[in-house]
């Protein structure tokens, strides 16, 4: 900002200094032509400035996507932990499939959310949902026969290929709750995801 203040001063300098050299032979329109060029210039000055912080938050985003790194997870619990309290301020909440009123009257809302799983993982692996919402799952199996456990909350399920199953619950507790395809794996490990419910 202090860098626009400089420049606009510059200009108005400039600016001031022209027109008593040639304010003889200058019109009134003449003037209000050369004040709205001097507008348009200070305004583009300011602009860049502004906008040089969200083009570094841009850089540093298509860097982390470069590397791998996902952007705007969480952590998951560390194994043999099912459920983490902490949840980070700057995480954003998912768009559900599908949204719904959970009740006539009530603030609260049911958001459906699509998941599948296959060999490669859950996708996708981390859903964000506001905490009081009911949370719906439709958990649909690609290449093989799955489990579908969420540990905290007592939810277990298994799913043939290529179906479909359904499950709720009510999002009462703020925290990251993992979930996880552990005995009816065909990579023979654990395929982990996490459910964020925030504030």
């Amino acid at each position: 900002m202090k860098r626009a203040g400089n420049a606009m001063k510059r200009l108005a300098g400039a600016c001031k200094k022209w027109e008593m050299r040639y304010n003889k032979n200058m019109t009134k329109k003449e003037m209000g032509i050369l004040a709205i060029i001097a507008l348009f210039v200070a305004g583009l000055v300011t602009f860049g400035i502004l906008t040089q912080k969200e083009q570094k938050d841009i850089v540093r985003h298509l860097e982390e996507i470069e590397n791998n790194k996902p952007v705007g997870e969480v952590t998951l619990p560390p194994d043999g932990t099912d459920f983490v309290s902490d949840v980070p301020d700057t995480i954003v909440e998912t768009t559900p499939d599908t949204q719904a009123p959970a009740a006539p009257g009530s603030s609260a809302k049911l958001g459906v959310y699509e998941l599948e799983i296959s060999e490669n993982g859950f996708v996708p692996s981390q859903i964000v949902v506001k905490k009081g919402d009911i949370v719906g799952l439709k958990i649909t199996a690609r290449d093989g026969k799955y489990d579908f456990t969420i540990p905290y909350l007592e939810i277990k399920m298994t799913i043939e290929e290529g179906e479909t199953k359904q499950g709720s619950f009510r999002a009462d507790a703020e925290g990251i709750f993992s979930f996880e395809c552990n005995e009816f794996c065909p990579s023979q490990g654990v395929i982990k995801g996490a459910i964020v419910v925030k504030e």
